[in-house]
């Protein structure tokens, strides 16, 4: 990795505040919605010498997806679609990659916008709502392309670069990219790490997430009061049986979590599978009365290894098994709804060559060796390793505040990025 990636290295110093004006440029696009900075990529694409497409989803694609089913049949105007592009460079190499980074950023950072928060820089970071979350990934990858292109550098790969649409689930650009296009030899999502750890890790592994929903319908107390309190026993409490039930559901995920163990994920969060028990919706009645009914709403998360229809059909049956072993329950009184958050596991193989050419390249830029990361969930890793069976990882410079006004990039990592981007795609990695 000698001469070549000084010279990469030297290329992206050199150049460090035209990189950095670039990532500007492009938050501040972004503070206009996802039409302007999709509209912006593309030209910069162009300008690249990349042949650029669009796409969007329709409402049948939507459909034939596995998550936000709820949202589309209840309030379809609340998924966010919009323009996809991509562009693809060096159509003559015998191995191929995909780069990919999403364009919508998360509805908070426009109201934050709205709000007065703009764009300024301190202490090495680059802050502004939307940087980290992910208009720094689209930049990064722009600034890689142009390196090798004012360069002599000779791209290894035919290059697709996606801009791409990856909040909820990536139903709305992501999922259909894979659909899309042919696979490629290796595919690297460009997104700074949320444990904020920066280069110091790549993400190669997305754990399994399933929202649910359990509607628990009470039953009234044998009396003619208006106040339920001194009879409420001869009755059921729904509140009461969602108690019941979260426990019973605790002592489930410990059985998946034995099914089903990953090491990696285990030595990260002390389980590979897990249940959160996140709301409980109880139908309107007055405090002393018994309420007809609630919702006990949470998700599972199940690791690599284990198929998302399985879990969801052992959580099924775990429910079952709560009524059966109720003689006052019946199943039309305990009904199981699937929500919005639903992504497979997926995890890419160590010994593939792009990631030990990945871990090299990082290392050679940031002089750390990286480690395997496996605690994010519903990653959009996921997509070409589920659609493709294409070895996917993804990393980024180091940020925080994901989410929040104050949202931020560290300027050098940033930059280390771009090095690292442009290192990989003169690497051979099949």
């Amino acid at each position: 990795m000698g001469s070549e990636s000084e010279q990469i290295r030297t290329a992206v110093r050199t150049a460090r505040e035209h990189h950095l004006r670039r990532l500007r440029d492009g938050c501040r696009v972004s503070f206009g919605g996802l039409e302007p900075l999709q509209g912006w990529v593309g030209d910069e694409l162009q300008t690249l010498g990349g042949s650029v497409s669009e796409f969007e989803v329709t409402e049948s694609t939507l459909a034939n997806q596995p998550a936000y089913h709820t949202t589309l049949a209840e309030n379809p105007d609340e998924l966010r679609t919009g323009t996809n592009v991509v562009g693809e460079f060096f159509g003559d190499n015998s191995s191929s990659i995909l780069l990919y980074a999403h364009a919508d950023t998360d509805p908070a950072a426009r109201e934050y916008v709205h709000a007065g928060h703009g764009l300024v820089e301190t202490d090495d970071r680059i802050v502004a709502p939307g940087v980290a979350d992910d208009v720094s990934g689209l930049t990064a990858i722009l600034s890689a392309l142009e390196v090798i292109a004012d360069s002599s550098l000779e791209p290894a790969h035919t290059v697709t670069v996606g801009s791409i649409l990856g909040k909820q689930c990536g139903v709305a650009g992501t999922c259909e990219l894979v659909r899309r296009h042919e696979p490629t030899d290796g595919a690297v999502y460009v997104h700074p790490a949320e444990s904020g750890t920066g280069l110091s890790e790549i993400k190669v592994g997305s754990n399994g997430v399933l929202e649910f929903a359990i509607r628990l319908e009470g039953e009234q107390p044998e009396t003619s009061e208006l106040h339920h309190t001194l009879f409420a026993d001869s009755g059921q409490n729904p509140i009461s049986l969602a108690g019941r039930l979260g426990q019973h559901l605790e002592e489930w995920v410990a059985s998946l979590d034995e099914r089903y163990h990953h090491s990696a994920v285990e030595e990260l969060a002390g389980r590979s599978a897990g249940v959160h028990l996140g709301g409980l919706d109880v139908e309107e009645t007055a405090v002393y009365q018994v309420p007809t009914a609630c919702r006990l709403r949470g998700v599972v998360s199940f690791p690599p290894g284990a198929p998302m229809g399985t879990v969801r059909e052992a959580f099924e049956e775990a429910v079952a098994s709560f009524v059966a072993d109720d003689p006052d329950l019946s199943s039309d009184r305990v009904i199981v709804e699937w929500g919005d958050l639903i992504a497979d596991a997926a995890e890419t193989d160590l010994d593939a060559p792009v990631a030990e050419r990945t871990a090299a390249v990082l290392e050679s830029v940031t002089g750390r060796t990286p480690s395997w990361y496996y605690g994010h969930a519903a990653s959009d890793i996921r997509y070409p390793m589920r659609y493709w069976e294409t070895e996917t990882l993804g990393f980024g410079p180091r940020a925080g505040d994901i989410g929040e006004p104050t949202e931020w990039v560290d300027e050098s990592e940033y930059l280390e990025t771009i090095t690292a981007l442009t290192r990989l795609l003169t690497t051979p990695i099949v």
